[in-house]
C-alpha cells in the first residue's frame, strides 16, 4: 500500500499514537500523557489537531515529526517572522528509507526557519544532507547554592574545587520594582527594539509565556521581572526534585534576559542575584542555565556563575533519576535561502525552546518520586 503523510495528527486517531510513542520510546513517557501530547503540539479546543507531520503506511503509524509553530526575529528585534521547533522526530526502522527525510522537507516547505535540538546521529546525517547548520553544544551556566549537598552531587571525575569558585555568596538588597509577573497582567509589555541580544530566536511575548509556562500540565514555573514594563529584565525558572542515589532540589533556570543597554544589564545583575537568594532560601543544592547568547552570559559570569568546560560534567544534567554521565544539548538550525546565518553567540536558544526543558515520566510517577 502506497505511503501517506498527513500534514497533521486527529486525536480521534490517540489509541494509535499512544500506541506508537509506547512502542518506539517507553510506555511510561509523559508525552504518552494525553494531557501533555495535547500542550505539547498545541491542540485547540473543538480543533482536535496536533501539529504533526505523520507518515502512514495504511493504516499504521511508521513515523512522526512533531513541531512547534513559534514567531522569530531572525536578524532584527524590530520584524518578525514565522518558524518552528522540531520534536518528536522518529521513524520506525523498517521505514528509513526516506520516510525521515520527506517528513522534514515537509516541514521546511512551510516555515523558512527550522530547529531542533538532542539531535541524534542519524538525524544530523539526514539534516546534512538539507544544508542545515548545527551547533555541537548549548553553553551551560552553573551556581552552587548549598556547597554541602552539591558535594554529594558531583559528577565522575569533579571534585569539591571545582564547586567553589561557583558557590554564590552575595548579600544584595533586592531592586526595588521586583516583581513576580501572573498570567493576567497588563504590566509585560517590552520594547523588543531595546533588546538587540534577542535578535535570533523565539520572541518572549506574553502568548509564548501563557503556553509555555502558566499552562504546563506538569512544571510550576516562576516568573520574575526587575524594571518597567516596557523594558524588563526577565528570570524564568522551576525547582526540580533530584532523586535516585541522593535527593535534593535544583534550579532549573530557563530564560534570563533584559534591554542591551547599562540600565538593562544593572536590571538584569540586580534580577538575577534576587533570583539566587531565593533559591537558596528554598533549599537548592545549584541552580543551571543553558543559554547561547554570550550577551546574557557575561552577566550571568559577573554574578559568580561559571560555564561549565566542553570536556566535563560537574553537575548532573539528569535528575529523574540523576544520571552522573556527561549530557549536553545540541541545536540545529535549517534556514531557507536569503536569511542570515548566526554564529551561536549572537542567538537567544535556551533550555526552554523546543521540548529540552521536558517531563521524563508520566505525570502520576512523577508525583510519587
Amino acid at each position: 500500500m502506497a505511503m501517506k503523510i498527513r500534514d497533521s495528527f486527529s486525536m480521534q486517531d490517540w489509541e494509535v499514537m499512544h500506541a506508537f510513542l509506547s512502542r518506539n520510546y517507553r510506555p511510561d513517557l509523559a508525552l504518552c500523557s494525553r494531557t501533555v501530547f495535547e500542550w505539547q503540539f498545541m491542540v485547540r479546543p473543538g480543533c482536535r489537531e496536533a501539529n504533526m507531520f505523520c507518515g502512514w503506511d495504511g493504516e499504521r503509524l511508521v513515523g512522526i515529526l512533531g513541531f512547534i509553530p513559534i514567531q522569530l526575529f531572525w536578524g532584527e528585534t524590530e520584524d518578525s517572522l514565522n518558524g518552528a521547533w522540531a520534536i518528536n522526530w522518529y521513524v520506525e526502522e523498517d521505514y528509513r528509507q526516506g520516510l525521515g527525510w520527506l517528513l522534514v522537507r515537509k516541514l521546511q516547505d512551510v516555515y523558512p526557519v527550522v530547529l531542533g535540538t538532542e539531535a541524534t546521529h542519524y538525524n544530523q546525517q539526514i539534516v546534512a544532507r538539507l544544508g542545515w547548520k548545527l551547533y555541537p553544544r548549548l553553553p551551560r551556566y552553573l551556581s552552587v547554592l548549598d556547597l554541602k549537598q552539591a558535594i554529594c552531587m558531583l559528577s565522575s571525575g569533579a571534585s569539591e574545587e571545582d564547586l567553589r569558585p561557583m558557590l554564590y555568596e552575595n548579600g544584595r538588597a533586592d531592586p526595588a520594582g521586583l516583581r513576580n509577573l501572573e498570567q493576567e497582567t497588563d504590566d509585560y509589555r517590552p520594547d523588543w527594539r531595546l533588546y538587540p541580544a534577542m535578535a535570533y530566536g523565539a520572541i518572549r511575548s506574553m502568548s509564548y509565556f501563557k503556553w509555555r509556562y502558566f499552562n504546563h500540565p506538569i512544571f510550576k514555573y516562576f516568573i520574575v521581572t526587575a524594571g518597567q514594563s516596557h523594558r524588563p529584565a526577565v528570570c524564568v525558572y522551576r525547582i526540580e526534585q533530584a532523586f535516585g542515589d541522593y535527593r535534593a532540589l535544583v534550579a532549573r533556570v530557563v530564560d534570563f534576559f533584559y534591554p542591551n543597554d547599562p540600565q538593562g544589564e544593572s536590571d538584569g545583575l540586580d534580577l538575577i542575584h534576587a533570583v539566587l537568594r531565593r533559591l537558596r532560601a528554598d533549599g537548592c543544592a545549584y541552580a543551571d542555565f543553558f543559554c547561547s547568547s554570550h550577551a546574557f552570559g557575561q552577566t550571568l559570569l559577573r554574578a559568580k556563575w561559571k560555564i561549565e568546560l566542553m570536556e566535563r560534567q560537574i553537575l548532573p544534567v539528569r535528575l529523574c533519576p540523576i544520571e552522573r554521565k556527561s549530557f549536553s544539548y545540541n541545536i540545529e538550525l535549517g534556514i531557507a535561502k536569503g536569511l542570515s546565518s548566526p554564529a551561536l553567540e549572537s542567538t537567544y536558544f535556551t533550555k526552554s525552546d523546543a521540548d529540552a526543558d521536558r517531563a521524563a515520566l508520566l505525570p502520576e510517577l512523577l508525583r510519587a518520586k
